[in-house]
């Protein structure tokens, strides 16, 4: 027996407390959770989506010890795309996502998701979509991320969305061509030479000043006759009363200062004719610095224009029927 018993027992104790120390279990293992979604449009481009969870905003700005003294208020819980509208991995195959290891889920709050390039190692959402809380048991936790909230976008607004087209070619003085432009107006400019108004019923950007990384864009869709969609852009914009970035547009007429100054295009040369029953019209809200060849939060819509459509006279567009979802279940 040793002639020093309590040191003994001193050594048994910390090299017990050593052997503790060193165990590689974390505090908190990472833990998957459950995403489904429904209307959600894929990404064209090198775009992509990512889900991100938070802490109550009280415990991340106190940093609990979970959080590291870097750690930003939003953690990353996995990129994704939509594929035929299905969730799946960026490289394909099954999406799997995760609350990260160290990450207490008895805490998490609140969810987004956001669009970023397909290349990036921020650790800060660039274009939040959708947003949601969680509500549920301390079990069993279910958050569902809409588009219409107060910290993605303005949610009135977009409960609100209205919207109207003119077909007319300003930029050309051949009649052959008033069919050849389409102009976001609701009122053309009268004999009596009243004020045109904008068509796009929704207010200048940013709807959130919090989420700025956004942009209006109008697109003209053309439907081939195996039913595929292919998009033409009809120009950027951050205020529906102002002119869009790219003006007329490449294929206007010889006159483009005649060009309305609102948002609108004319296909003059080479000429395209609108009221060919393969082209519609979206208006949508695009990341400003993320590069998207499609759609994205589609907001307004005409599916076919319809060859009874009148040059001159305002045509109505209808609110997107279904605005994007996400649900996320997390088993705490």
């Amino acid at each position: 027996m040793s002639r020093h018993p309590f040191l003994a027992l001193v050594l048994l104790i910390a090299s017990g407390m050593l052997a503790a120390s060193c165990t590689e279990d974390p505090l908190y293992p990472a833990r998957s959770i459950t995403v489904n979604g429904a209307d959600m449009p894929s990404l064209v481009g090198d775009a992509v989506y990512e889900l991100w969870l938070s802490y109550p905003p009280e415990r991340a700005v106190r940093k609990e010890p979970v959080i590291d003294h870097d750690e930003p208020l939003y953690f990353s819980a996995g990129r994704f795309i939509v594929s035929d509208g299905a969730i799946r991995a960026v490289g394909g195959g099954p999406a799997d996502f995760a609350i990260p290891t160290g990450y207490n889920p008895s805490l998490v709050f609140e969810a987004i998701v956001s669009v970023e390039p397909l290349v990036d190692d921020d650790t800060v959402p660039d274009a939040p979509m959708l947003w949601g809380r969680f509500t549920g048991t301390a079990s069993r936790a279910h958050a569902l991320l809409e588009a219409a909230t107060v910290r993605t976008f303005d949610t009135a607004a977009m409960l609100a969305r209205n919207g109207s087209f003119v077909l007319e070619a300003p930029t050309s003085e051949d009649a052959a061509d008033s069919l050849s432009g389409i102009w976001f107006l609701s009122k053309v400019r009268s004999p009596g030479g009243d004020p045109m108004s904008p068509g796009v019923d929704m207010p200048a950007l940013p709807l959130n000043h919090d989420n700025d990384n956004w942009i209006y864009e109008a697109w003209l869709t053309q439907r081939d006759g195996a039913g595929s969609v292919s998009y033409v852009s009809l120009g950027r914009f951050r205020n529906p009363a102002n002119a869009d970035l790219t003006g007329p547009g490449p294929a206007a007429g010889p006159n483009r200062t005649a060009a309305h100054g609102f948002p609108g295009e004319d296909f003059v040369a080479p000429r395209r004719v609108l009221t060919d029953s393969a082209y519609g019209v979206v208006v949508s809200l695009q990341p400003e610095s993320i590069a998207v060849a499609a759609p994205v939060l589609r907001l307004l819509e005409r599916p076919i224009i319809g060859d009874s459509v009148v040059s001159g006279r305002r045509v109505n567009m209808t609110a997107t029927a279904k605005l994007p979802l996400v649900e996320v279940t997390i088993d705490r």
